[in-house]
């Protein structure tokens, strides 16, 4: 039985590494992503970054999302789709291998076969606190609004900003464009670019129901 629903989606920052594995950069993306979620404005923000941490605080209390992530490393591109139900709850896919992260344990799925790993991913992701993520983030800065345009059908406003930190003990700096639907009030899309010219795109449904389980049950 599939051990996860993700509805339109597909998502986690998954760049394809030489034994077809999870990067740790890639996992450091998706980490800088949902971070990204759990900004607290200061009261000296520019209205553009006010705006659009609210974005994300709104995208926040929706408790869940999925994601196709399309990425652009090593000259090819690769898609991976994650699913998430906050906190701890993550449902990983991409064309290569699957894994289902919950606090009860971790599975794995490869050559159609899944197994119960030893290792507790469930542990590592609850140590990215609200706290520890809000810190890990201090670097975003110069967020400025440039134009808007139609994505995944609806008209967004098209938020450049930076944002540097170190996630998973891989240190990160990268260019981002938050787009922000003018309907809904949620992210829809956000582009970020490495400092090696890594391009991540990663496109948001806050809007499908989520549902992850153990496989098989």
């Amino acid at each position: 039985m599939d051990p996860g629903h993700a509805p339109h989606a597909a998502p986690g920052c998954v760049l394809p590494t030489d034994e077809g594995g999870f990067s740790c950069w890639s996992c450091a993306v998706l980490l800088v992503a949902v971070t990204a979620l759990l900004l607290d404005p200061a009261p000296a923000l520019a209205d553009a970054r006010e705006d659009l941490v609210a974005a994300f605080h709104k995208a926040m209390s929706k408790g869940h999302y999925t994601a196709q992530v399309l990425t652009e490393a090593k000259g090819r591109p690769y898609q991976s789709r994650v699913a998430v139900i906050f906190p701890d709850r993550f449902h990983l896919r991409t064309p290569d291998s699957e894994m289902v992260i919950l606090p009860e344990g971790t599975w794995m799925q490869a050559g159609g076969q899944w197994m119960k790993v030893p290792m507790d991913m469930s542990r590592m992701i609850r140590s990215y606190s609200k706290e520890a993520m809000e810190n890990g983030m201090a670097g975003i800065r110069e967020v400025r609004v440039e134009g808007s345009e139609e994505v995944e059908g609806c008209l967004a406003d098209l938020y450049h900003y930076e944002a540097s930190g170190e996630f998973m003990g891989v240190k990160s700096a990268s260019r981002l464009v938050a787009a922000v639907c003018r309907d809904s009030g949620l992210p829809v899309r956000l582009v970020s670019t490495g400092e090696r010219g890594e391009k991540v795109t990663i496109l948001y449904d806050f809007d499908s129901e989520v549902t992850i389980r153990p496989p098989g049950g």
